[in-house]
């Protein structure tokens, strides 16, 4: 079960533990992870000690999370939260317990988590699978199945009907139908859930394996509507994400996507001039941070101003709106939204023009440059962008020598 390199890297840790009379297991998503046959990121860790015990054992220890028996610890210059086993008081507010109480069991502390696959623990001492909940068999089906009863679980966090989409999409699984129909009964609960909450786990869904699948879920359980209805305040049709079920979208940058469904979510798939404010306004509520907001409100833009995408002529055009250097963004936007192949012929030209982009701060010759020659104001701005375009059709004019006369410069000025 355990590799033979996290075996290395954990065993000296566990040891100490187990020297001083104490259990520690790996559980969460690492577990997960390990069982689909993939390299964890993170390792969490779960123990009978307690955490004033397990301050104790460590020299760089950080109280990152003492009321939930929750410590990080330092060690081989890595950080792993170590939690006390615990058992979960009464959930007032459908997102946290009110207080938690500190147990010996590991079984008692699994039944508390929320799905399945995510409740298992394997010793780190024996390398021994600790499995109460069928987990194991729900991988191996490709099921989200809540734990014990779906309502009750959430009942207790709102947040974890969203986390199902999220591990949908990133997992590309299905979802279990008792908690399917109770996500779907419940979904009103998002709304006590705060939104920086959403945000999170509404951005894992979409960089998934299926985001496709994930938002699907995300609609037909309710959810959506709800967050569009009493958070955002948005219309209300139907997302389409028909045109996206042939595109690979594991290797789009995440940007592109959170652009495309916000875009969505705000206007549907018309291609009417988004009004900026609107979508602005959603972003804000959604609190994303100024230059998030400010790329994804371009890259909607550049989805309803922009007709025929898929030409070299339009995605450079793209470019220009764009003003940003990062041209695989307008690249992958234009991917997404595009209902068509892309012609063979264009794909060779563009494959061939992106090895040398050229952008305005590409330029062999500067502003400098042309007002040395006279020009000033305005038409030194005008001139640079004609100029980017002139080596846009032919790449191997983009030498300073090329563009020092004044008659060529003020032929093109005259021409705009």
């Amino acid at each position: 079960m355990l590799t033979h390199s996290i075996r290395a890297q954990l065993s000296p840790l566990a040891n100490i533990f187990a020297n001083h009379g104490y259990s520690i297991y790996l559980v969460g998503g690492a577990v997960r992870d390990l069982l689909l046959g993939k390299t964890p990121t993170d390792f969490d860790l779960t123990t009978d000690a307690l955490p004033q015990d397990t301050m104790k054992l460590f020299k760089n220890v950080i109280p990152t999370g003492l009321q939930h028996g929750t410590v990080t610890v330092r060690w081989a210059k890595m950080s792993y939260e170590v939690t006390t086993f615990r058992i979960d008081g009464e959930y007032v507010d459908h997102r946290r317990p009110e207080s938690i109480v500190f147990t010996s069991s590991l079984e008692k502390d699994l039944e508390r988590r929320d799905f399945t696959i995510n409740a298992m623990a394997i010793d780190l001492l024996s390398g021994q699978l600790i499995d109460f909940h069928q987990g194991q068999e729900d991988i191996k089906l490709g099921i989200i199945k809540a734990i014990g009863n779906p309502e009750h679980r959430f009942k207790e966090d709102a947040l974890r009907m969203l986390r199902a989409c999220r591990f949908v999409s990133k997992l590309n699984f299905k979802l279990d139908l008792s908690t399917f129909e109770a996500i779907s009964k419940l979904a009103p609960l998002l709304s006590k859930v705060s939104i920086e909450r959403i945000r999170i786990e509404l951005d894992k869904l979409l960089q998934g394996q299926s985001p496709i699948t994930g938002l699907q879920l995300f609609e037909d359980t309710g959810l959506f509507q709800v967050l569009r209805k009493e958070i955002l305040d948005l219309y209300q049709f139907p997302l389409d994400w028909s045109h996206l079920e042939t595109k690979d979208l594991c290797k789009v940058e995440i940007q592109t996507i959170r652009a495309h469904f916000y875009a969505q979510a705000t206007y549907g798939r018309t291609k009417e001039p988004i009004l900026v404010e609107k979508l602005g306004k959603v972003l804000n509520q959604m609190k994303y941070s100024n230059h998030d907001s400010n790329e994804i409100k371009k890259l909607a833009e550049i989805y309803c101003n922009f007709d025929s995408p898929f030409t070299l002529y339009g995605f450079k055009k793209a470019l220009e709106y764009w003003g940003d250097r990062n041209w695989k963004i307008i690249w992958d936007y234009f991917y997404m939204n595009s209902d068509e192949e892309l012609d063979e012929n264009i794909k060779d030209v563009w494959k061939s023009w992106i090895q040398h982009p050229i952008f305005l701060g590409d330029l062999k010759i500067n502003g400098r440059d042309l007002m040395n020659l006279g020009y000033e104001g305005k038409e030194v701005g005008k001139l640079l962008k004609i100029i980017q375009k002139e080596i846009w059709k032919f790449p191997l004019k983009n030498e300073k020598e090329c563009w020092m006369n004044t008659e060529l410069l003020s032929k093109f000025l005259k021409s705009q």
